[in-house]
């Protein structure tokens, strides 16, 4: 038996409810007793059994309009719904007419995905007023579901108009159809309309499910959003001390505690159907206890236009960032950046992404081979699984660049492999976990050391976050960054703990 969705069902029950009742006049004009013993086994829902015997009351009777009804409708309770169209068919044509077999056919046809055959038996019903409020019903999950959602309300209406029975499940597959003409709004009402009518119903819970998506969707497509995050640090290496102390002769006190600031405000405008615009600001400021030298005040701005294409996005990102540090400008950078993301089965994203960034440093150094600043040349390719009703994923992606110095010590070409994953457990616990390798080879023999560069980073983080109230959480967080170098001086290793609070509004 072929697997269906809970909403599936839930019509299928109802469909079979309707449609159950069969106050056949050609009962009494007919007394083959294959065709008695078939629909007294229908009726005690021996399915199995009926089929041969009324396959065997067909074969005798090809003419019988009621063995072709009762075949028909036993097919369609095993979900054989090939078999049962064509006996269906037999029993609208044949003599005397099953008006009763007119309604299971739509709904066959309906399910064997047949909108064009539907569409004319249920004028043929129209036409000769057969059950009007079932009719107008299917026509309603007919049209629904060949994507005229507008006339398929139309006709849910008329149906719970003509028999207030149907009220809760036409209301229900309203919502449906409002749904998919995007009028939230209305999807919304009807939805909380069914919940208050019946709450322990089976389309009470899908309807509370629909409910929760929408909330989700009304929170994800909110043009306005911002998040601020405070917390305090201890960080065992702000100086980057190398490991080796023979390199390091006169560095101390490279360990300090700092507070941390960052805030993020984004807006997003959507224009029209297919286009919209993305843009955020964000600030990260840093307060050092002991070595002020080493504040940070960092602002970025980002505009991204957005292309919409079924199941994804084409999108092009341009920033600008000013970073002050030890409160004098330190650098600037503008970026441009295309990405396209690409959903595959509403859960599996797939991501690529090319980057141009020029960075400019303000401070001189102190020879030319040192000077940084550059324009960096980059692409990548990501691949994200969401779970947990996309509260939860999983993420890994590769990256390549190529930053062209106009110093030659620090000229390079980087790969870089980043994994991640969110994991929500308990309700209000979530956890992150990260880990990100770049391998820079430097391109020249370095001036100063007279040997050719090559860096290894490894970075691994964990956050701990309880959400303690509403959008509010508590934050663990650890990382640990390792850089392995052949020139000594630039290999060190450092360690950040962080606890702090965030908060989404």
């Amino acid at each position: 038996m072929p697997v269906r969705s809970k909403s599936t069902v839930v019509v299928l029950v109802i469909l079979s409810t309707l449609f159950s009742i069969i106050p056949l006049q050609q009962a009494c004009c007919e007394t083959n007793p294959d065709i008695e013993q078939g629909v007294k086994l229908y009726r005690q829902e021996n399915f199995d059994e009926a089929v041969p015997i009324l396959q065997k009351a067909r074969k005798e009777n090809p003419d019988s309009s009621l063995a072709a009804y009762y075949l028909g409708i036993t097919y369609k309770q095993l979900q054989d719904y090939r078999q049962a169209r064509s006996q269906l068919i037999d029993a609208v044509t044949l003599t005397p007419r099953i008006k009763e077999a007119l309604v299971e056919l739509i709904d066959v046809m309906y399910q064997l995905g047949d909108f064009k055959g539907a569409k004319e038996y249920i004028e043929i019903a129209e036409r000769e007023n057969i059950k009007p409020a079932q009719v107008a019903f299917l026509k309603g999950l007919v049209l629904l579901k060949d994507g005229e959602a507008a006339d398929a309300i139309t006709a849910f209406e008329q149906a719970k108009g003509l028999d207030n029975s149907l009220t809760q499940a036409a209301d229900y597959q309203i919502g449906i159809a409002n749904l998919k003409e995007k009028n939230y709004k209305d999807a919304k009402k009807v939805f909380q309309e069914i919940i208050i009518l019946d709450p322990n119903s089976d389309l009470a819970g899908l309807s509370y499910e629909y409910m929760d998506a929408l909330k989700r969707k009304e929170e994800a497509e909110r043009p306005f959003r911002a998040t601020l995050n405070v917390s305090g640090q201890y960080d065992t290496n702000v100086l980057l001390k190398p490991g080796d102390d023979t390199v390091a002769t006169g560095i101390t006190n490279e360990s300090d505690w700092r507070e941390v600031t960052n805030f993020m405000g984004q807006y997003r405008q959507k224009i029209g159907e297919k286009f919209g615009i993305d843009s955020q600001y964000s600030m990260y400021w840093a307060h050092q206890n002991k070595i002020g030298a080493y504040d940070v005040m960092s602002h970025t701005v980002t505009v991204t236009p957005n292309y919409y294409i079924k199941n994804g996005t084409i999108g092009v990102a341009a920033g600008y960032n000013y970073t002050d540090v030890g409160e004098s400008k330190y650098m600037t950078t503008i970026t441009a950046s295309p990405v396209v993301n690409y959903v595959i089965r509403n859960n599996h994203m797939l991501q690529a992404n090319f980057k141009y960034q020029k960075k400019d440093f303000a401070r001189e150094s102190f020879i030319d081979d040192e000077n940084r600043d550059s324009n960096d040349y980059g692409g990548g390719l990501g691949y994200f699984f969401f779970f947990a009703q996309n509260k939860g994923f999983f993420g890994l992606h590769y990256g390549l660049n190529k930053e062209d110095t106009k110093g030659r010590n620090w000229e390079y070409l980087g790969n870089r492999i980043t994994a991640t994953a969110l994991i929500p457990f308990l309700k209000k616990f979530r956890l992150s976990l990260a880990g990100d390798v770049l391998l820079q080879d430097f391109s020249n023999t370095n001036s100063i050391f007279n040997v050719k560069r090559n860096d290894e980073t490894y970075t691994a983080s964990s956050m701990l976050g309880y959400t303690f109230w509403k959008e509010a959480e508590l934050q663990f967080r650890y990382t640990y960054i390792k850089d392995h170098s052949n020139i000594k001086v630039y290999d060190y290793d450092r360690s950040i703990y962080s606890v702090g609070i965030e908060y989404k509004f």
